[in-house]
């Protein structure tokens, strides 16, 4: 009874009594201890030992906006349970449209149409097909958001930044651009607000300008995923029997496990490619 009230195992104490029993003063004396000595700390709990710089290493101290992107990753790895699931897309329509218009576009608008606005595009009519995607994962409840406000990952000499284009659903082709380019020149000049960076539902980023094919990307706290469209190659493809070269991009989803299971992540994923592969020369910019 003592045991129990006191908190010890009496498979721990070692008995003093006859024939190695265990008395009353071994639980006393046991508990005692055991009250006295150091608690032990959890597997992991130790913090990492600040690496020391070796003669003739350049120390660079981390900027306010570096040192926040590194708590907001580390936050979302160590809450968000990550999963990633990728498709090719055919863009070979996308392709010939913007060809098709870019000229045009250049004159008007004063800056270049790229393919960003299309994947942006894609992806929203994909979250309109799947708004469980455009959510935030809230404990014991799913928020499903009415708006699509679209984080756009826009990379600066020594960061990155996630500008939101608010409503996005609400944009053509060309708003879409026009929204991007504006948010994108502003960050450049360090001329964004707090608003800006706030807001958005779902984060669409575009590292393929740099050549990549395959990214991991991490997902913005409180959203259920992030899509990247990467670099547009040209391959050689099986079209009908025969071997042609085709524009070829994969699209790379990291989603939250706890929102979405693969089926669902993979349904979003074809959705986007669908519709980016049923592009025409129809498709109005405006």
């Amino acid at each position: 009874m003592l045991a129990s009230e006191v908190g010890v195992d009496l498979a721990k104490v070692q008995g003093t009594g006859i024939g190695g029993r265990v008395t009353k003063k071994d639980v006393e004396q046991f508990a005692a201890a055991a009250k006295a000595a150091p608690p032990t700390k959890a597997p992991g709990a130790t913090p990492a030992t600040p690496a020391a710089p070796a003669e003739g290493d350049q120390v660079v101290q981390l900027t306010r906006v570096r040192r926040l992107i590194a708590e907001n990753m580390v936050r979302s790895k160590t809450t968000i349970p990550h999963a990633w699931q990728t498709q090719e897309a055919d863009m070979s329509g996308v392709v010939a449209h913007r060809n098709a218009n870019k000229a045009a576009f250049q004159k008007q608008e004063g800056f270049s149409l790229t393919y960003l606005p299309y994947v942006m595009a894609a992806t929203i009519s994909a979250l309109r097909e799947h708004p469980e995607v455009n959510s935030t994962f809230n404990e014991t409840e799913l928020i499903i958001h009415r708006d699509i406000n679209l984080g756009v990952s826009v990379g600066l000499e020594d960061t990155l930044v996630v500008p939101v284009v608010r409503r996005a659903d609400g944009l053509s082709i060309a708003g879409l651009a026009r929204a991007v380019n504006d948010l994108a020149t502003r960050a450049r000049n360090k001329q964004l607000k707090a608003d800006d960076l706030s807001g958005g539902t779902f984060t669409v980023n575009n590292s393929g300008t740099f050549g990549t094919l395959f990214s991991y990307s991490v997902i913005n706290p409180g959203q259920a995923g992030i899509l990247t469209m990467e670099a547009i190659v040209e391959r050689p493809m099986a079209v009908s029997g025969m071997i042609g070269i085709k524009p070829m991009m994969y699209l790379c989803f990291s989603f939250d496990h706890r929102v979405l299971d693969g089926l669902m992540a993979a349904r979003f994923l074809t959705s986007c490619r669908k519709w980016l592969e049923a592009v025409t020369l129809d498709l109005p910019v405006y």
